[in-house]
């Protein structure tokens, strides 16, 4: 009876050791980084990487374009992902951002006029063990054009968070424009302000009007819209704040040309996690070209 007991005992003691031993042996499979290196990093991410040099070609989920709208179908595309920044956030999160662009026959990034990229973020927890991937977005929303995504950096919102940038434009046909996006790096997500928030414009190549100086365009039966006006953004503890100057030539209900105004306000935005909101001001910059 005693033996009988004691060998139950023995095997109920064996059977939660082998429980602890596969638990622990299922937590050691998850890849886990003991640094916030983005070499490390990408590895957990795209462990059957393509590519060298810190780029991983992958296939991944993209969103299709159509215009300057995004559809919410996804196409698998093969793609070039290189890492763009680690953020730690707090002491147990961090993000990496990527750009990812699509890639050709070739393994080359495409770079036509309208071929925008990507932006990606992967969301890491502090365990134990180390950094964790623990959220993944491939493909955030679209920036850029020619196979850039312009001019980006990471800026400090109010006293504890943090903000991804990208100031990107281009010009057609005499008309040029500059935008902003931004997106807010939370813990489990990075969350994109929609719409891109724009800069600047003008468009004196379109028109022969517009490319004279300031009050004295050339007279035409065709009048046009004029405008040339340029943005430069900052941000205050958690306020975006974008002060304008240009001039603008706008035209009145029957289309006749009104006397050209320059253009000297401030527009004042306060950041909070999932939008932007007007408080004072308003953008001057024309958005219906």
């Amino acid at each position: 009876m005693v033996n009988a007991l004691f060998t139950k005992t023995v095997f109920c003691l064996a059977m939660v050791g082998l429980v602890s031993l596969t638990s622990c042996s299922k937590q050691a499979e998850i890849p886990h980084a003991t640094t916030l290196d983005r070499t490390a990093l990408m590895a957990i991410v795209f462990p059957n990487q393509e590519g060298s040099d810190g780029r991983a070609v992958q296939t991944v989920q993209l969103p299709m374009n159509s215009g300057s709208e995004q559809a919410l179908a996804e196409s698998k595309t093969k793609a070039e992902i290189l890492p763009l920044y680690v953020v730690k956030l707090s002491e147990s999160h961090a993000v990496m951002l990527t750009q990812t662009f699509p890639v050709d026959n070739g393994g080359e990034p495409f770079t036509c006029h309208a071929c925008p990229g990507y932006v990606g973020a992967y969301s890491f927890t502090r365990y134990p063990a180390g950094w964790r991937l623990t959220a993944r977005q491939d493909a955030i929303t679209a920036v850029g054009l020619e196979g850039t995504l312009g001019e980006t950096k990471i800026v400090r919102v109010g006293e504890n968070g943090f903000l991804f940038s990208a100031e990107w434009g281009s010009c057609w046909q005499g008309y040029c424009g500059q935008w902003l996006t931004l997106l807010s790096l939370q813990p489990d997500r990075a969350i994109p302000y929609a719409p891109d928030l724009i800069l600047s414009a003008e468009n004196t190549g379109a028109h022969e009007e517009c490319g004279s100086s300031p009050g004295s365009a050339v007279i035409s039966d065709d009048a046009h819209q004029c405008f040339d006006v340029k943005g430069i953004w900052k941000i205050q503890g958690d306020r975006l704040v974008v002060n304008f100057l240009g001039h603008r030539t706008d035209l009145d209900s029957e289309g006749k040309r009104l006397p050209t105004k320059t253009v000297r306000q401030r527009a004042i935005y306060r950041v909070e996690k999932e939008r932007l909101i007007l408080e004072s001001g308003e953008n001057p910059v024309p958005n219906n070209w």
